[in-house]
């Protein structure tokens, strides 16, 4: 019997120790404009293509280009020959497992890429009409997204979910969230 049974580190062991360093941390109550702001900001994120573990606190680079979204390490002003398309912000991963994102200062200049955000907040919207509480349409598995994506998609499931709890607002109608937060005040770029 070999010494090492996992010489190349694969198994369960390496899963427990990704989803420990993405579990929430520092939870706070929240408004519910705040916390479905950060909901709508972190799915945006999520949904990008990225085949990379996204650290805490370390800047990321959001961009869209050919109908997708993209995250990057690498910032606008690297790129050299490629082009990565159109540039939406920079954003990083909070510690409760929520994404920030600082925009593009031009973002008026790209209408396209302003009705693709609010499509984007659009069908967020839609969907939390459709359900009967914010927790129930919340990302705890989805089982089509890379691995990275659906473990930092569960931290944020399981973020969302403790701080509703902590701020009141745990198993309330999802129409109530939007009726406080306002439909059309869902801005998904700032806060």
């Amino acid at each position: 019997m070999p010494d090492h049974p996992n010489p190349q580190g694969k198994g369960l062991a390496p899963v427990l120790e990704l989803w420990e360093s993405n579990r929430p941390q520092n939870l706070t109550a929240k408004q519910p404009r705040i916390l479905l702001n950060d909901y709508v900001v972190s799915l945006l994120v999520l949904s990008a293509e990225f085949s990379f573990k996204p650290v805490v606190g370390n800047p990321y680079h959001l961009y869209r280009s050919k109908g997708s979204w993209r995250l990057s390490l690498i910032a606008p002003w690297e790129w050299t020959s490629t082009d990565p398309g159109i540039y939406v912000g920079s954003c990083y991963l909070r510690t409760d497992m929520t994404w920030h994102i600082s925009p593009a200062d031009d973002l008026d200049r790209h209408p396209s890429l302003v009705d693709d955000l609010a499509d984007f907040v659009k069908k967020f919207v839609d969907s939390l009409h459709a359900q009967d509480t914010v927790e129930a349409g919340l990302p705890f598995y989805v089982a089509g997204l890379p691995f990275y994506q659906r473990l930092l998609a569960t931290g944020l499931a399981s973020s969302i979910r403790e701080t509703a709890r902590i701020s009141g607002l745990a198993g309330r109608d999802a129409r109530f969230w939007l009726g406080i937060s306002g439909t059309g005040n869902v801005c998904m770029l700032t806060g």
